[in-house]
């Protein structure tokens, strides 16, 4: 969509990854790579998207019942 090269987009990502970590230490005063600010790490590597997919899906549903039974049926 921003029509750059491999290299212009992994610089371009690497600049904003620097930037989000930046503003969650300095807005909020936390280590972002603190695991127990998360309730879920995915190895997409191990699982795959799929296997990912359905392993968010499976913790959405067991952290919020009755969302997903309101989603389901949406």
């Amino acid at each position: 969509a921003r029509q750059l090269s491999a290299a212009e987009a992994e610089a371009q990502l690497a600049r904003e990854e620097a930037e989000r970590l930046a503003f969650l230490r300095r807005d909020f005063a936390v280590d972002p790579d603190d695991a127990s600010h998360y309730d879920l790490a995915v190895n997409t590597e191990t699982l795959g998207i799929d296997g990912a997919a359905e392993l968010v899906l499976a913790a959405f549903r067991k952290r919020f019942p009755a969302d997903a039974a309101t989603r389901a049926a949406g």
